[in-house]
């Protein structure tokens, strides 16, 4: 999968690229420079959608599992760890919230992530191909690498509900803008384009198709994370410095160092229950716009390909714009994740000598 330095870095020479480009080999090397840069976002996407499945699936598990196991413990229900049935025994629910709708329905949705992951990959590698068709002729992996590209976008598209890719021609001349393509060479890569283009548009599809299921899985279990931290909280896990700390931050107040924001918390009950409030409160953002934005970069591939297979100019700046707009929504995506940062060390006293 492509890191998002390495998609930022491409954006800058895809803005370079289009100027000059025509329906010939340098037009092909630019379509498929476009392509592997918007397969590479994508692919990315698909990193930071399956990191945010995962974490769904352990909080929803540990809810469920906490919820049920703080009516237990007494000498009438004790927690057993035994296997033979039973809300207290742990192997036992453990085995019934493995086969439970929600699970059953983040499972189905992270395989199709990683039928996607594949997909994209090998449609980048397809893309790589043309590039080499272009410079080389390099027709026999080309042909191969469409075919593998065919292959897994078919196999994402059967796990969503669609059916397979619809077949394309892809032999004979080409009407281009009017003209027939000049030479055999010309006929390969805009029949490539033309096949790639099918690719990018099923994909297209099974994207849209995967935003369903996911706003699906959301109605039913759109409470996962504030119900996990709710959890947290009757457990008295909740720190309520990073929430007041941004409180102040947000306030526009001079900055206070994390000892005096803590003595403060020592001090005021109700300024400590305020702060545990208030991360208890806050809402993490949706991972929807992420998707919305990879099938915003496969649209504007897509009028790619159309303007290359009329013979007209590739500007790349609406493939350009909605890379970044992506590579935004996944670096926020993964910021979201991420732990905090631990707390900066105290300054030393003035005078003194540090250790």
């Amino acid at each position: 999968m492509a890191s998002v330095a390495r998609i930022a870095s491409a954006l800058a020479i895809l803005a370079g690229l289009g100027a000059c480009a025509s329906a010939d080999r340098d037009g092909a090397r630019t379509l498929a420079t476009a392509g592997v840069t918007a397969t590479g976002a994508i692919s990315a996407e698909v990193g930071a959608r399956a990191d945010r499945l995962a974490a769904k699936a352990l909080v929803y598990n540990f809810d469920h599992a906490y919820t049920l196991m703080r009516s237990c413990g007494g000498p009438n229900d004790p927690i057993t760890n035994t296997g033979r049935g039973g809300t207290c025994d742990i192997i036992s629910t453990a085995e019934q919230l493995r086969d439970d709708g929600v699970s059953r329905n983040l499972a189905r949705l992270a395989h199709i992530v990683r039928l996607r992951a594949r997909a994209v990959d090998q449609l980048a590698a397809a893309y790589r191909a043309l590039a080499a068709e272009a410079d080389y002729d390099a027709r026999g992996d080309f042909e191969t690498k469409i075919g593998q590209a065919t292959q897994g976008v078919n196999t994402l598209a059967g796990a969503v509900g669609l059916g397979p890719l619809p077949a394309i021609a892809t032999t004979g001349a080409r009407i281009l803008g009017g003209q027939l393509a000049t030479n055999a060479q010309q006929r390969r890569l805009v029949g490539g384009s033309a096949r790639l283009q099918a690719i990018a548009i099923h994909l297209r599809e099974a994207l849209a198709k995967e935003q369903v299921l996911h706003a699906q899985l959301d109605a039913v279990a759109s409470s996962i994370e504030a119900d996990g931290r709710r959890s947290l909280a009757i457990a008295g896990l909740i720190e309520p410095l990073p929430s007041l700390r941004q409180v102040v931050t947000s306030s526009a107040f001079p900055a206070t160092d994390d000892s005096a924001l803590q003595s403060a918390l020592g001090r005021d009950p109700a300024l400590n229950a305020a702060a545990q409030v208030a991360a208890l409160a806050a809402r993490p953002d949706p991972s929807a716009p992420a998707l919305e934005a990879a099938i915003a970069v496969l649209d504007a591939l897509i009028a790619d390909h159309r303007d290359f297979e009329a013979r007209r100019t590739l500007s790349l700046a609406d493939l350009t714009a909605s890379v970044a707009r992506l590579t935004e929504l996944i670096a926020a995506a993964k910021a979201d994740l991420a732990p905090p940062a631990p707390p900066a060390p105290p300054a030393p006293a003035a005078g003194g000598n540090a250790p």
